[in-house]
C-alpha cells in the first residue's frame, strides 16, 4: 500500500491515468528551429496533443492566449492537449517578431 498515496497524487496532478480514462489522441510534432516553427500552421482534431521540440541551438518558448511553455533548451519538448475547437495563434516569447505559428482545432 506504500504506492497508493503516490498513485493518488499523480492522478490528481494529471500525470497518471485514471481507470477508464483514455489517453490523449496523438498529434503532430512541431519543430522549433532557430527563428521558425515548422510547420507554421498545424490542423488537429479536438482532443489531440501537439508537441513542440526545440531543434535549434538557442532557447525558445511557446506562448498562446491560453497556454505557455517554459523556455525550452535545445532537444527539450513541450506538449499541450487541445480540448476545444478554434484557432490558436502562438509565438516564441524570446523571438516574437520572427517566430509565430497557428494551431487549428476542428
Amino acid at each position: 500500500m506504500r504506492g497508493a498515496p503516490l498513485l493518488a497524487a499523480l492522478a490528481v496532478a494529471g500525470c497518471g491515468s485514471a481507470a477508464g480514462a483514455s489517453p490523449p489522441a496523438p498529434g503532430p510534432l512541431v519543430s522549433v528551429g532557430d527563428f521558425r516553427f515548422a510547420p507554421a500552421i498545424v490542423t488537429v482534431r479536438v482532443g489531440q496533443v501537439v508537441r513542440w521540440r526545440n531543434d535549434g541551438a538557442t532557447l525558445h518558448s511557446v506562448e498562446g492566449r491560453a497556454f505557455f511553455s517554459r523556455a525550452l533548451r535545445p532537444g527539450q519538448t513541450w506538449s499541450r492537449r487541445f480540448a476545444r475547437p478554434g484557432v490558436y495563434r502562438y509565438a516564441c516569447t524570446l523571438h516574437p517578431e520572427a517566430m509565430r505559428g497557428t494551431i487549428v482545432v476542428r
